[in-house]
C-alpha cells in the first residue's frame, strides 16, 4: 500500500515500547492543558488503499489454519514498521463494528484505561487515549478517518494534541474473504516513532507481539459477536 500521509491504533506498541522506556525516563505525567504536538507530523500516512502485498502459498495456508501472518521492518532510527492479516469468521460489518467501537476498547484491548471520542465531523473521529500499568501510564490523541467505500480505517496523531510518542500513523483494512463465504480478512499495518531509538533485536520482539496483540483481538471480539447473534460463516 502506497503512503503519502481501535483507527486503531497503535496503543498495544505504545503499551510494550514504554516498558522499555519508562525504566529509563522515568513515569509520564499528564498535563491536563491542551498544548499542540511538537511537530506536524514525520511519517508519511497511509493512503486509502488497499495493501498491496502478495500472500504466496505458505502464507495463505497458514491464513487458512487460523495464523496470524505478520510482517515487521525494523527502523534504526526509533521505530518502524508492523503488518499483520488475519482471517475472521464473521462478515465485514461485524468487524467494523468492533474496530470503530472505540468506547469499547477498555473492555477488549487489554491495559487501555480510557479510550472517548472528543471530536467528531463526518467520518473523521477524534480519540483520546489512556493506558497504564506497573511501569508506565501513557496518553495519545489520535485523528481516525474512516474510508467505507475503499473498507479503510486510516490514522495518524491528532498534531494539535500533544501526545507522549513522538510520531505514528497506520491503517485498518478489511475485506471479504476471497475463497470462505461469510468472512472476512483484516490487514493492520503501523509505523511507529519513538522518542529514543532501541537496540534493533528488541525492536523486532516487542514489534511482533505487539502486532499479535493489536489485530489478535479484533478476531475474537468478532467472532464473539457471530456467536452471540447466532449468525452462520460456514
Amino acid at each position: 500500500m502506497k503512503k503519502t500521509n481501535s483507527s486503531f491504533v497503535a496503543y498495544v506498541w505504545v503499551i510494550l515500547f514504554s516498558l522499555v522506556f519508562s525504566m529509563a525516563a522515568g513515569l509520564a505525567t499528564a498535563d491536563d492543558e491542551v498544548t499542540p504536538h511538537p511537530h506536524r507530523g514525520i511519517l508519511p500516512p497511509y493512503d486509502p488503499v488497499p495493501m498491496d502485498i502478495v500472500l504466496d502459498e505458505e502464507q495463505l495456508e497458514e491464513l487458512a489454519e487460523g495464523d496470524l501472518i505478520q510482517m515487521t521492518i525494523e527502523d534504526e532510527e526509533g521505530g518502524g514498521t508492523g503488518i499483520g492479516v488475519i482471517d475472521i469468521a464473521a462478515p465485514t460489518d461485524t468487524v467494523w463494528s468492533r474496530i470503530m467501537g472505540f468506547e469499547h476498547y477498555p473492555e477488549w484491548v487489554g491495559p487501555v484505561d480510557l479510550c472517548e471520542v472528543y471530536h467528531q465531523a463526518g467520518d473523521t473521529i477524534n480519540t483520546h487515549v489512556e493506558i497504564s500499568g506497573f511501569f508506565y501510564s501513557y496518553e495519545y490523541y489520535l485523528t481516525n478517518i474512516f474510508w467505507p467505500e475503499q473498507g479503510m480505517l486510516t490514522w495518524t496523531l491528532d498534531y494539535d494534541r500533544e501526545s507522549e510518542f513522538d510520531d505514528c500513523v497506520g491503517a485498518w483494512f478489511v475485506e471479504v474473504h476471497p475463497d470462505r463465504e461469510g468472512w472476512s480478512r483484516a490487514w493492520f499495518s503501523s509505523d511507529l516513532k519513538l522518542n529514543s531509538p532501541i537496540p534493533g533485536f528488541l525492536m523486532g520482539f516487542i514489534k511482533r507481539k505487539g502486532i499479535r496483540d493489536a489485530i489478535s483481538w479484533v478476531k475474537e471480539q468478532s467472532e464473539i459477536a457471530v456467536q452471540v447473534s447466532g449468525d452462520d460463516t460456514d
